[in-house]
């Protein structure tokens, strides 16, 4: 008996194992043809030759490629088929719905996929609300659970109704969605991951059959309804050029703002150039700086033809950021305008809202507060922090200053701040004076460990300075550039005189460049005004 026994549940093991491993090729069979079908659709022209039959399409290659054995029914099996007969007309139905989100990325078509707490991988889907439409949960999900704003793009739908517990129905509903916007952001306690995936690579990871079998027509489905074509016969996913304007490429007199984004992309793209490719937001930082302060220097200038190259070379560099971001998922083009257009409502609710601002002042005013509103300031601590390090440092302290005195911290006339001038150039110099008695006068000052404290009382002195040209309303930074350009401008006075006398500035001594540049001086003062 024993003996009998012991044979049974090698029988059964052996059984189970084969059964288990059919089932797993099955699977592995059914995704390399989905691999093909995305391939061939990829490929195909547009007179619908290759509309796919998903139901036959499966169940062909489950009966070609050895499905589950037919024959005898267990009895187990039986029994829950017979139970399911039972449960058939007592069975509770639900109805979730969700969508399919594609998004060009990298020159390639990328769908945004989660996986569950369960660690199963899927689209986006939930219940349905009360009084909510099927697109309008189908939007709420994605939203909710990946932080993704979408529209329903196509009047595709894709369902499959299966049983998630004994005597309950349920049916999910997918459509197709294009990302609009939002920053990718796994729901808390419910979502374990969220990505955007190429389309082949999400069909290798989907965990359900009737998920891949939605997707698949959902994806034949998008790339023709949006005319979308490969471009690439190596790379066949690599489409996302084909939707640029024809034109976007060649040189001619004028662009639309949908063509620079094209040609950045491109740019970006494995087919575009190696410099821009490599590129990431750290790389290229500076580069936005220093594009900004040439448009400020052609609005210096006057040079209106100066000033629209220069604004351009600003928006080349805020659309490479965006196509940067784009690619890795975090906000687009759209989102950067989109969040502009807010801001600038939302700040100006005297005209849109409900605040009242008849004078520039009270406009200012009003935008602060309602900038603090946003950020969700409540202290000036906040406020404080708020200002960014990168900031030029006269622009930071003026900064820093303004939102201070806001709340009181400032002297009542211009007296206190002048005499905090003075104040700070006598504990600069005491400190110097302290340096140079240790090193005596032809000593080095910069290796005396009075060093750090004349490099804190310099800043003293610079921010006292600054506080009396924010009370006289003027900024410091224009006020030191003027400066600056003007010693330009009298060295070039100096270099003209010197010349007129057979010299050159280079061989002078100090007293006779000194001389120099205080007839300059004179010769400005005397100059009549225009």
């Amino acid at each position: 008996m024993c003996d009998v026994i012991a044979r049974s549940i090698v029988f059964v093991c052996v059984e189970f194992r084969i059964g288990y491993t059919i089932s797993i090729l099955t699977r592995k069979m059914a995704i390399e043809k989905v691999e093909e079908k995305i391939d061939a659709i990829m490929s195909s022209e547009s007179d619908g030759s290759e509309r796919i039959a998903m139901t036959r399409y499966y169940m062909r290659a489950h009966k070609d490629k050895g499905g589950r054995r037919k024959g005898k029914v267990s009895y187990g099996k039986r029994a829950r088929r017979d139970n399911s007969m039972i449960d058939h007309q007592t069975r509770a139905h639900e109805r979730s719905c969700g969508a399919i989100v594609f998004e060009d990325m990298e020159g390639a078509l990328h769908v945004l996929m989660i996986q569950h707490r369960a660690g199963h991988w899927s689209f986006p889907k939930g219940h349905m609300e009360k009084g909510e439409s099927e697109h309008e949960t189908a939007i709420r999900e994605v939203r909710e659970e990946t932080g993704i704003e979408i529209e329903i793009v196509s009047d595709f739908r894709g369902e499959s109704t299966y049983s998630p517990r004994r005597g309950v129905s349920k049916t999910v509903t997918f459509f197709v969605g294009s990302r609009l916007g939002g920053v990718v952001r796994p729901q808390e306690g419910e979502v374990c991951a969220v990505h955007w995936m190429r389309a082949v690579d999400a069909v290798r990871l989907l965990t359900f059959d009737k998920d891949r079998a939605i997707f698949l027509n959902a994806f034949e489905h998008y790339l023709k309804h949006d005319c979308i074509r490969a471009v690439d016969c190596r790379h066949r996913e690599k489409i996302g050029h084909a939707r640029t304007l024809p034109n976007a490429f060649t040189l001619k007199e004028r662009y639309t703002v949908d063509e620079l984004l094209a040609i950045m992309a491109f740019l970006r793209s494995d087919e575009g150039c190696p410099w821009d490719r490599v590129q990431t937001h750290e790389s290229i930082k500076g580069n936005l700086i220093e594009e900004a302060y040439e448009a400020v220097d052609a609005i210096r200038q006057k040079d209106n033809a100066k000033l629209c190259e220069e604004l351009g070379d600003v928006m080349m560099q805020v659309v490479f950021h965006a196509q940067m971001a784009k690619e890795a998922g975090n906000f687009t083009f759209d989102d950067v305008v989109s969040g502009i257009c807010r801001k600038l409502i939302s700040r100006h609710s005297h005209l849109f809202g409900d605040d009242v601002a008849t004078t520039p002042h009270d406009v200012l005013d009003t935008w602060e507060k309602n900038k603090r509103e946003e950020k969700g300031h409540d202290s000036i601590i906040q406020e404080l922090q708020d200002v960014p390090i990168s900031f030029p440092a006269l622009m930071r302290s003026f900064k820093l200053q303004k939102r201070a005195a806001r709340i009181g911290f400032d002297w009542p006339t211009i007296d206190g701040a002048r005499e905090k001038i003075v104040e700070e150039t006598d504990e600069l110099f005491d400190e110097v004076n302290k340096a140079m008695r240790d090193v005596g006068s032809e000593g080095d000052l910069s290796k005396t460990f009075e060093r750090e404290r004349i490099f804190n009382e310099g800043g003293d002195l610079l921010f006292a300075v600054v506080n009396v040209l924010r009370m006289l309303e003027i900024d410091p930074e224009s006020a030191l550039n003027a400066t600056s350009e003007k010693f330009i401008r009298r060295f070039i006075m100096m270099d003209e005189l010197a010349r007129e006398n057979n010299q050159v500035l280079e061989e002078m001594s100090l007293d006779e460049m000194d001389q120099l540049w205080n007839k300059v001086k004179e010769n400005e003062r005397n100059k009549p005004c225009d």
